[in-house]
C-alpha cells in the first residue's frame, strides 16, 4: 500500500474541487524525494509515501501561514493483481493558529471572567450584545491597559471575591 496526501489552502472554492484539482497534478514529493511535480498556487502538500506517518519536510511543500484555514485528504493506494485501487479518506480541515490569536483568547476570557465578577449579569451582557470590548481600566487617575489592564481588573476580582472590594449598583 502507498498514501497521497494532499493539502490544500482555502481560497474560497469548496475543498472537494480544490482537492480533486490538486489530483489532477503529479505529486512534489515520493517518499520523501523531490519527485519532480509543482504545486498549484492553493496547494501546500503534494506527496507520495509509503509510510502512514508524514512530517512537513523543509523543501518541495509550500509554508503554512498563520490563521489560515486548509483543508487535506489522503488517497490509500492499493495494488491489486491488475489495477490500482484509490481509497479516499473523508476530507478534513483545520487552520494553523498563531500565539497571538491564543494570547489573545486567553486575555478575551480573563478579562470576561474578571468583569463578569465586578458588573452584574445583565450589565455585562448588555455590553457584550451591545459590542463593547475592553481596552483600558483607570484606577485612583491611572489608566492600565493591555496585559496589565487585565492583571488590574483581576487583582479587582480577587479583592471582590475576598470581601476587600464592595460593588454598589443603584
Amino acid at each position: 500500500m502507498s498514501y497521497r496526501l494532499i493539502v490544500v489552502e482555502d481560497n474560497g472554492q469548496s475543498p472537494e474541487t480544490l482537492i480533486q484539482s490538486a489530483l489532477g497534478t503529479s505529486p512534489t514529493l515520493d517518499n520523501g524525494s523531490f519527485a519532480g511535480g509543482t504545486l498549484l498556487d492553493y496547494e501546500i502538500v503534494d506527496a507520495r509515501t509509503s509510510d502512514a506517518n508524514f512530517t512537513m519536510p523543509p523543501s518541495g511543500v509550500q509554508n503554512l501561514e498563520s490563521g489560515q484555514k486548509y483543508y487535506w485528504q489522503v488517497f490509500t493506494n492499493r495494488q491489486g493483481v491488475s489495477t490500482t485501487e484509490s481509497i479516499p479518506s473523508e476530507i478534513w480541515e483545520f487552520r494553523l493558529a498563531s500565539n497571538e490569536t491564543n494570547v489573545a483568547a486567553n486575555l478575551n476570557q480573563e478579562v470576561f471572567n474578571s468583569l463578569s465578577n465586578i458588573l452584574t449579569p445583565a450589565q455585562l451582557n448588555q455590553l457584550m450584545q451591545q459590542g463593547y470590548n475592553f481596552i483600558s481600566i483607570t484606577v485612583d487617575g491611572q489608566t492600565y491597559e493591555g496585559a496589565s489592564a487585565v492583571q488590574k481588573l483581576l487583582e479587582m476580582s480577587n479583592k471582590i471575591e475576598n470581601d476587600e472590594i464592595t460593588i454598589v449598583s443603584e
